[in-house]
């Protein structure tokens, strides 16, 4: 494996640092808390040895008796052999006229003098003797009083926990714990990534084309939407590649068509015909470079809508972006007698993408001049609607039939008994525009129970 690929980022490795880590942290308490224990004497226990030791005391009946045994006593007192306890032994006052008054102390296991242990009876206390800290435990009986002082820590805790962190006995615990345990981890997780990697591995051995979906037994509920997903996205390529060859098929033979009538017709004019057959090769071959450029045309637009992404949406005053289109197409109407109308407010502001509804507005109302009669109307509706902008555009034609009006939406597809030249385009690149504004169209019944009514339905923006 390559250095670069090392350094690639991984997944394995962006499970296995926070696991780690997280090893880490929890050592890390585990060696405080032991340390801490080691640190801190258990005052609860010691105060129970106390109890128990002044039990032992309390059947000695004579001083002398009581200071040989407190004697002995103090010999196994050596709870910590690194530094010295005070232990004294005192007579109790409880059941005396006499002051309680020290008996006995263990001067020989320490080198300095310090004033008598006081303290509360029965009570943990805080003692200072010869500078250094002491928990004194006061056990009064009915003849004695046992009083042991405990040090505490000399030096700073976080000093101890570094001196006692770093001895050779910890160090090599905690060096074959995070062995071990950062194997187990690594393995853990190696076994846990083998049904990705296995999944990854049989969608790379498909075949070239191969869109079929995987149809993977996803065993573990982790896998199961991601299987679930491949799946759908092979259908989904699938059917845009099917899509995309039908298109292809569609638009070939479309061409076909108009260019081979341009050869036959330039064929006509090349041979030695009259004046009055090559005016009309001529314009039969007008119209079909008309054919073929419109053709060409919506074959660029029905491109851009499927490819290029959503631009920005502007507000624009859609009132007069209507208007201004109508002007473009009166001559059009005119040449098939038809009248135009407009029903909007005067102004009409909205946030939209201005390509894809002149796109809209384009096809819809060439269709309509197309297809609708001869001598016909055309009425356009802007209107708002809530939040939603409605724009309508009906006419009076031959309308379609109702079994057909999804249909028309198709590429390439022309309703039954069409004569008109065009290529089925139109409907479907402006259902498509309509799509990319995150709007609807669809087509009803129009103008006096006749011809169609195609409603566009554009959602409000913030």
């Amino acid at each position: 494996m390559t250095l670069r690929a090392r350094l690639e980022p991984s997944l394995r490795r962006r499970i296995f640092i926070p696991l780690f880590v997280a090893n880490i942290a929890v050592w890390l308490t585990i060696l405080t808390l032991d340390i801490l224990t080691e640190a801190t004497i258990d005052v609860s226990n010691r105060k129970g040895e106390v109890e128990r030791r002044s039990a032992i005391l309390e059947s000695c009946v004579t001083e002398q008796e009581a200071i040989m045994t407190a004697r002995a006593l103090a010999v196994l007192h050596e709870w910590s052999p690194q530094v010295p306890i005070l232990f004294e032994l005192w007579s109790s006052d409880a059941h005396s006229s006499q002051p309680s008054r020290r008996l006995f102390y263990n001067q020989k296991k320490i080198k300095f003098s310090y004033p008598p242990l006081i303290g509360d009876p029965n009570k943990v206390t805080e003692v200072i003797a010869n500078g250094n800290k002491y928990n004194l435990i006061r056990q009064d009986g009915p003849r004695w009083s046992l009083r042991v002082a405990i040090p505490q820590p000399a030096q700073p805790l976080h000093e101890y926990i570094v001196e006692y962190g770093t001895r050779r006995e910890y160090l090599s615990q905690v060096a074959i714990s995070f062995f071990l345990l950062t194997l187990m981890l690594w393995t853990a997780m190696t076994r846990g990534l083998l049904p990705l990697q296995l999944l990854a591995r049989r969608v790379a051995q498909r075949e070239e084309g191969d869109l079929s979906p995987l149809n993977v037994d996803a065993k573990y509920a982790e896998l199961k939407p991601m299987a679930a997903a491949l799946d759908s996205m092979m259908l989904q390529l699938n059917a845009s590649v099917e899509r995309e060859q039908s298109f292809i098929q569609h638009a070939g033979q479309q061409l076909h068509e108009p260019l081979a009538q341009i050869q036959a017709l330039v064929e006509i004019l090349a041979s030695e015909v009259n004046a009055t057959e090559k005016q009309a090769a001529s314009e039969q071959i007008d119209a079909s470079i008309a054919r073929t450029s419109h053709l060409i045309q919506q074959l660029l637009e029905m491109a851009w809508v499927d490819g290029v992404q959503t631009q920005d949406q502007q507000s624009h005053d859609i009132a007069e972006l209507v208007r201004l289109y109508l002007a473009k197409i009166i001559p059009s109407a005119r040449a098939r007698q038809i009248s135009l109308s407009l029903e909007a407010e005067e102004t009409l502001p909205h946030k939209l993408e201005r390509n894809s509804l002149q796109l809209i507005l384009q096809n819809l109302l060439d269709n309509a001049i197309r297809y609708g009669r001869v001598g016909g109307m055309i009425e356009v509706e802007l209107r708002k609607e809530g939040d939603c902008l409605l724009l309508s555009v009906a006419d009076d034609g031959p309308g379609i039939a109702q079994d057909q009006r999804e249909q028309v939406f198709e590429r390439f597809y022309r309703g039954v008994g069409n004569d008109s030249f065009g290529s089925g385009l139109g409907l479907a690149i402006a259902r498509q525009a309509a799509m990319r504004m995150g709007a609807t169209l669809s087509v009803s019944t129009g103008l006096q129970g006749r011809g169609c009514c195609f409603l566009l339905r554009i959602p409000g923006k913030t």
